[in-house]
């Protein structure tokens, strides 16, 4: 009888901190959906290839939309994540919309080496070294907000990685190409 009710009791425990972790997301999606995105100028930044220019940077940033996409440099599986995004990036090529890659890392030789030895990308990386980022945004410090689709004002109409979910996907097209409405509370989608 004492390990029933124990049973019970840590799940009634566990049920609350899984409760208040949900609510807790559900408000950073709702605080930053409709928020405007800084994005960093290009001469705080590195751009990969060199040999794209600052004004075509711009030209990037100006697109009716935008899919931002943040990943730690420390983390050598995050980079190699690169690929997936390359190959998806290149099925999707038909829509007018700029992928902005920002890889966050202190050590921008070995982030380098990795993205130049490894990887054919078809896409610009930005190397952010000095987490601009970050410092202009105070955005959060997790994968669930690590891809987000901004409008032409930088302002934010999906959060959320469309890579491993399709249905996503189907939403950023939608808002892409439609200009559908998205629900106001779109942390609903969670569910």
């Amino acid at each position: 009888m004492k390990h029933t009710s124990l049973i019970l009791i840590c799940l009634f425990v566990s049920q609350c901190v899984v409760d208040k972790k949900d609510k807790g997301l559900k408000e950073l999606f709702n605080k930053h959906f409709g928020s405007e995105v800084k994005l960093p100028a290009p001469e705080n930044i590195i751009i990969i290839p060199t040999s794209i220019s600052p004004d075509s940077v711009w030209k990037l940033y100006n697109n009716d939309f935008k899919v931002v996409v943040l990943i730690d440099g420390s983390c050598p599986n995050c980079i190699l994540e690169l690929e997936r995004w390359n190959r998806f990036i290149t099925k999707n090529i038909d829509y007018k919309i700029s992928f902005l890659i920002f890889v966050h890392t202190y050590n921008p030789d070995l982030s380098l080496k990795i993205i130049e030895d490894k990887m054919n990308l078809n896409t610009p990386i930005f190397l952010d070294t000095k987490n601009t980022f970050q410092n202009l945004n105070n955005w959060p410090i997790s994968p669930l907000f690590n891809t987000v689709l901004l409008d032409k004002r930088n302002r934010v109409e999906l959060i959320g990685n469309p890579l491993d979910d399709e249905q996503l996907w189907e939403l950023y097209e939608q808002r892409i190409t439609k200009k559908k409405k998205i629900p106001k509370d779109i942390s609903d989608r969670m569910n």
